[in-house]
């Protein structure tokens, strides 16, 4: 059996590219990329709790917490991709009316 303290030293190491990520970045889709990598982190911690005890606890919130990911990164990508086109829209219309 592995020991535990390598994947929980993963987790944490992942966990901390992911937190760092979110607050230095300003780009939306790099901090939606690094919440993903806490995500993960935390889905490999609950795992490995999980075969440490014996149960299938850890398995089940593991799917749990990458569906919901999945999900916002769903939402996410769709609104940039929303914001992006009325931007886009909002330029052409400014270049239609100015006179230079």
């Amino acid at each position: 059996m592995i020991d535990p303290s390598a994947p929980l030293w993963l987790s944490a190491l992942l966990f901390g590219l992911g937190v760092v990520g979110v607050f230095t970045r300003r780009s939306l889709l790099t901090m939606l990329s690094s919440f993903q990598l806490i995500a993960g982190a935390s889905v490999l911690a609950f795992v490995t709790f999980d075969a440490r005890v014996g149960g299938n606890s850890g398995q089940g919130f593991g799917v749990l917490i990458l569906t919901l990911v999945a999900a916002q990164g769903i939402v996410a990508l769709g609104l940039l991709v929303a914001r992006q086109r009325i931007a886009r829209r909002e330029r052409g219309l400014q270049q239609k009316i100015s006179p230079w």
